[in-house]
Order: structure tokens, then C-alpha cells, then sequence
């Protein structure tokens, strides 16, 4: 799976078949933008499970809304166990980083005059163990 953008495209591999499917997410309308850019001003600025809560209750849920949905295979519905595949693996990479949430639908994207968080004001709840390099942790003596 690969983020550019709004897009996310995946290439799921099922026996000999190979299908890319793509999902375009839609940009955060501002007044979400500027609700939850008031949530996270101040001494919170970690995307925690309260803070999300509290996004929500205030009536800006992050949530990414659909723009479009496409899969290179034959299923014409656009419903196709490729796009679910897709959306599983996107949600995975929410939970080891919920900023790709907010990131999917511009929400990070800087523009002259804009009022919104940068990236590096939202660190990481934590770190993946495939990120980690257990060489740099342990020794093994010769």
C-alpha cells in the first residue's frame, strides 16, 4: 500500500492475479479543520483516544469521507475484496500512526495564510516494532 496524497493505492496479489486498487479520500472541510486544530493547541497535542473523543463530541469527526473508489479488476461495483483489502491495511497503518488520518485529507498540507498544525507539533503515540532495529538494542558476544 502506498500514500500519495489523498490516494491510497494498493496492489493486492491473490495466486497468479495482481489488482491495484485505488481510494481517493476527499479534502477535510475547513470548518473540521479549524475544529480540530483548536483541539490540539495547547498542552495536548499528542492524537490520543481522549483527544479523538473529544474531536468528535465537538462535532468534527476526522474520519476520512470517500472522494472515489476503483480497482483494476473485473467487479464492476467498486465493492471488490481488493478495495477491502486496501481499507484493512490503511486502517493498520492509522493505528500505528493516527496522524495518516488527518494527513490523508490535507489536513497537514501548509498553504500561505493557512491556520493549520504542522506534522512535527504531533508526535507518535509510539513506534512500530518493525521500525525498531533490535541490533541497536542487543549485543550477541563472539
Amino acid at each position: 500500500m502506498t500514500i500519495d496524497g489523498r490516494i491510497v493505492r494498493g496492489v493486492v496479489q491473490r495466486g497468479r492475479n495482481t489488482s491495484v486498487a485505488c481510494i481517493e479520500v476527499a479534502p477535510m472541510p475547513r470548518e473540521t479543520i479549524g475544529g480540530i486544530t483548536g483541539q490540539l493547541y495547547g498542552a495536548q497535542t499528542i492524537l490520543t483516544d481522549e483527544v479523538h473523543r473529544a474531536i468528535t463530541e465537538a462535532g468534527h469527526p476526522p474520519a476520512p469521507i470517500l472522494a472515489g473508489v476503483g480497482c483494476s479488476c473485473s467487479d464492476g461495483t467498486g465493492r471488490c475484496i481488493h478495495v477491502l483489502a486496501v481499507y484493512y491495511e490503511m486502517a493498520r497503518h492509522v493505528d500505528d500512526d493516527p496522524r495518516i488520518a488527518l494527513d490523508i485529507q490535507d489536513f497537514f498540507h501548509v498553504s500561505s495564510g493557512s491556520n493549520r498544525v504542522s506534522t512535527a507539533a504531533l508526535p507518535q503515540r509510539w513506534i512500530a516494532l518493525n521500525a525498531l532495529a533490535p541490533a541497536d538494542y542487543f549485543t550477541v558476544s563472539k
